[in-house]
């Protein structure tokens, strides 16, 4: 590092002041302009028949409007709790989000034009981003690196406003979506800045995932590599929904005169910010989980790139214990960071059957039932700190005609209500169905860039799902949604209305616009990969489970209904027995299974004030 270097490093230590959009209704306002006008975008409904449009006003505008007109008097006066997760009596699953780092060619060149160097820098910034999103239960992952390294792909402005640079950054990453398909948000760190207003930082709000705009930018400052992440790990946590904290909110941060990761200030380089208050989690939870149900964050990584083997890392290599990621921001108490070793007395470090750095006993509850239909609570095992994942054996029969797959309840029916609600009571007319024939948008069995398979006659019924009498104008799923209204004529007097959907859904998605499988579609026949399959006469693993008794698991256990008290089934304690709706299931390993709105394109920055004498310092080695 030269002389200059050292002294701009000197003096942002001594003077560094991050200020987070102080007025929170004119932040809300420039936010919503970006892109837009108005606060809400058009979304297209199309009758065939008359050839209608509707518009639907998109939810984001009304939900951070009401939230930040009522957080002053409700939240001012509530005092809350820390956001400490107990994975004993958690039912949240562990989330996965998949970062694609996209470097520009400045921090390349600070790196001497060494590539390895620089991916070595960008793993250990987002170890540390990982380590601080865990006590969310999220895991956060690089799957790739893309480094600019002959010269910037995107034009940067430091005279316009911020945002521009990230509406450039988002439409390079959209003309090439097929080379960043496996990530659920791209993030660019640049060398450059500071950007117009001292900003460092800037995100799209909520958008994790979207095909449009889950992007966000970071500048890496000659600064501590563990700033740069705190930096990173506050722009996707606006990403996934996260709000600036408020008062009120807290994090149990022990390092005195310390702030929360979403705090609207921070006092220079130490100490810095390392954990989410309890407003981030409900934030997250409440807003963007519970809202959009981003199924794309329920699967678990399966390319990553290159990792070099270090206690740190937060992955398990050989030869440690656990690996809770960099010292400054691992705050479990159950691993040593330094050594990647068991604390003292400790048997664990995570997982849903690890309580307090204890393998909890056997029979302890470590995940209720995401509905009753299929699923089952699941217990620990006394032996392992994995809360594996347990559900009434596939093929079950359950409600609406459907019957029990990987969990789920599967049928048309089903189908219909998760697509258009729960209210939608009708599957589409058999004479819909055979649209599935006709090997085009309306109807196919599988499809290719501008090729539509058509369905063969014993098929039609595990192709495109049809419903009827539709409560909602739109699907409830899906980035971008419509439908298409076809009316069927038959036997020259009778019509049915069959309804599309027109449904985008983000990267790394099932596409719940076809019939999912599970699915019946016939006496001893389901639907497989959009082919309707003969099985054989269903025959349970778990001989003498009477449906009065309990139910039989995938692993062909017989678990005791509440109550049942019989030496033919396993008991399971009644605590164990309440449904979670929230669909936030986790066991801390990453296992489970399984649409959403369009959201107008909100930005929140990250800006940087400082002394004048700073900003002359950068203009003068830049």
């Amino acid at each position: 590092m030269d002389l200059h270097k050292i002294l701009i490093f000197l003096v942002i230590s001594l003077s560094l002041q991050i200020i987070l959009a102080e007025d929170d209704d004119d932040f809300v306002r420039n936010g919503f302009s970006v892109g837009l006008t108005g606060d809400s975008m058009p979304e297209i409904t199309t009758n065939v028949k008359s050839n209608r449009y509707s518009l639907e006003k998109g939810p984001v505008a009304q939900y951070l409007s009401s939230m930040l007109d009522e957080k002053r008097k409700k939240q001012a006066s509530r005092k809350r709790r820390a956001a400490t997760i107990d994975p004993i009596a958690s039912s949240k699953r562990m989330y996965h989000l998949e970062v694609f780092v996209v470097a520009d060619n400045t921090i390349y060149r600070r790196f001497d034009n060494d590539s390895q160097k620089l991916t070595d820098h960008i793993h250990e910034i987002f170890h540390m981003v990982d380590t601080m999103y865990r006590p969310l239960n999220f895991r956060v992952t690089v799957v790739g690196i893309e480094i600019w390294s002959d010269h910037d792909q995107i034009e940067f402005s430091f005279t316009e406003e911020p945002y521009m640079n990230l509406i450039r950054f988002n439409s390079y990453v959209q003309n090439r979506s097929e080379n960043y398909m496996m990530a659920d948000h791209v993030h660019l760190i640049t060398g450059k800045g500071l950007f117009k207003g001292g900003n460092i930082g800037l995100s799209h709000f909520a958008t994790v995932c979207s095909p449009d705009h889950a992007t966000a930018f970071t500048v890496n400052l000659i600064a501590p590599t563990n700033f740069t992440a705190t930096v990173v790990a506050h722009e996707i946590g606006h990403d996934l929904g996260i709000l600036h904290d408020r008062p009120g909110c807290q994090c149990n941060e022990p390092i005195e005169n310390n702030t929360c990761i979403m705090s609207t200030a921070s006092k220079g380089f130490e100490p810095l910010p390392r954990l989410f208050t309890d407003c981030s989690y409900n934030d997250m939870v409440q807003y963007y989980l519970s809202t959009y149900k981003p199924t794309c964050l329920f699967n678990v990584p399966t390319v990553t790139t290159d990792v070099t083997s270090a206690c740190g890392n937060n992955i398990l290599d050989a030869g440690e214990e656990c690996d809770c990621g960099h010292p400054y921001f691992c705050t479990n108490p159950c691993c040593n960071p330094n050594t990647c070793k068991l604390t003292a007395g400790s048997q664990c470090y995570e997982g849903g059957c690890c309580h307090e750095c204890k393998i909890a006993s056997k029979g302890t509850c470590c995940r209720t039932m995401l509905d009753s239909t299929c699923d089952l609570p699941d217990v620990c095992d006394g032996s392992s700190h994995v809360c594996k994942d347990t559900y009434k054996e596939d093929r079950t029969p359950c409600e609406q005609g459907g019957m029990c797959y990987k969990g789920h309840c599967q049928s048309h029916a089903s189908q219909c209500q998760m697509i258009w609600g729960a209210d939608t009571t009708e599957n589409g007319h058999s004479e819909c169905y055979n649209l599935n024939k006709r090997g085009d948008w309306y109807g196919h069995c599988g499809s290719s860039p501008g090729d539509y398979s058509a369905c063969a006659d014993q098929d039609v019924k595990c192709g495109k799902p049809y419903c009827a009498n539709t409560p909602q104008d739109y699907p409830v799923v899906g980035w971008r949604k419509g439908v298409d209204v076809l009316t069927v004529k038959y036997n020259d007097q009778h019509t049915h209305r069959c309804h599309v959907p027109r449904i985008t859904f983000g990267r790394n998605q099932t596409n719940e616009t076809m019939v999912l499988d599970g699915t019946p579609c016939g006496t001893n026949k389901m639907c497989q990969n959009q082919k309707c399959i003969e099985l054989s006469t269903f025959q349970s693993k778990c001989s003498g489970c009477l449906d009065y008794i309990g139910s039989c698991t995938n692993d062909g256990v017989c678990r005791c209904h509440t109550g049942v008290t019989s030496d033919k089934c396993e008991q399971i304690h009644s605590d164990c027995m309440a449904v979670n709706n929230n669909n936030n299931n986790n066991d801390n390993n990453g296992n489970g299974n399984d649409g959403r709105q369009l959201q107008p394109m909100t930005v929140f920055s990250l800006t940087m004030f400082w002394m004048t004498a700073i900003e002359l310092l950068y203009t003068m080695i830049s």
